[in-house]
């Protein structure tokens, strides 16, 4: 059996960096237990190969096409099943993948065969106090080990609390990144904030997007006090590993992914 694994080229901002650029993890244990099995299997990562699909699927000859992909490459991921199927109606297609496996409903209305879903969801919330995470960075610091932090911006917060962040992290030892709070689809909060979505674009749905109405400003100016605070942020930690490793070389990076988009406009 010969089975085509698929990772969707990257959706939004995420795609214009490579600093979380990462091996297709999943797909790699999909194709050690194929192997392993005698079977033939291909991982077509579409982030950095350039072969259009059509020409891969003439070439590798698949049974069995895999798919996996987040939230946000929901409408890639189904409409990859579409030239799936157009090119060869006998191929077999799977959908898998964390955004899959809780919102499998979602594909239902793709040519897909089979979408993989879990049988429930367990959810969890760990507390802890701003006492806990002081005391941590202090005994990170002092082991001389580099401290990620992964913040969330509310849209309860109003601009001075934008400043105040700003202020407690530049003081720190930590190498920051923020994101929006997002409701995703499939999250314990989800139907809690379901009604109030100012969109419902899957691909809005990347933290990066401000889909809830602020509480104390309007979405313009809680996008704007974001973007601000990231980019000072940035600035300040700017000879940290996360940001050194930023030069030239990014931006001829960005150009290659703007390059590629536009070819795929025209072959996908």
């Amino acid at each position: 059996m010969r089975v085509l694994l698929i990772k969707p080229e990257t959706v939004g901002i995420f795609a214009y960096t490579n600093l979380v650029d990462h091996e297709p993890l999943e797909l790699e244990y999909l194709y050690t237990v194929l192997k392993n099995r005698g079977h033939e299997a291909y991982i077509y990562d579409r982030r950095h190969e350039l072969t259009p699909l059509k020409s891969k699927l003439k070439h590798f000859a698949p049974d069995i096409v895999c798919i996996t992909g987040y939230i946000t490459q929901e409408k890639l991921m189904i409409k990859l099943t579409h030239r799936i199927k157009r090119f060869d109606p006998k191929i077999i297609v799977t959908i898998g993948g964390s955004h899959a496996e809780l919102n499998y409903a979602n594909f239902f209305d793709s040519p897909a065969d089979y979408i993989y879903h879990l049988s429930g969801l367990d959810s969890y919330n760990k507390k802890a106090t701003l006492e806990h995470n002081e005391e941590c960075i202090k005994i990170l610091e002092e082991l001389n080990i580099i401290c990620a932090g992964l913040f969330i911006v509310h849209q309860d917060m109003t601009v001075k609390d934008f400043k105040e962040l700003y202020k407690w992290i530049a003081q720190r030892a930590i190498i920051p990144t923020i994101s929006i709070f997002t409701p995703m689809q499939g999250s314990a909060d989800f139907a809690k904030y379901k009604n109030n979505l100012l969109s419902t674009d899957s691909r809005k749905q990347d933290l990066f997007h401000c889909i809830l109405k602020p509480k104390h400003m309007s979405v313009l100016r809680f996008t704007y006090e974001y973007y601000k605070l990231s980019i000072k942020l940035a600035w300040h930690k700017r000879k940290t590993p996360l940001y050194s490793c930023i030069n030239t070389g990014s931006f001829f990076f960005i150009i290659k992914v703007f390059l590629v988009k536009l070819r795929r406009v025209f072959i996908i």
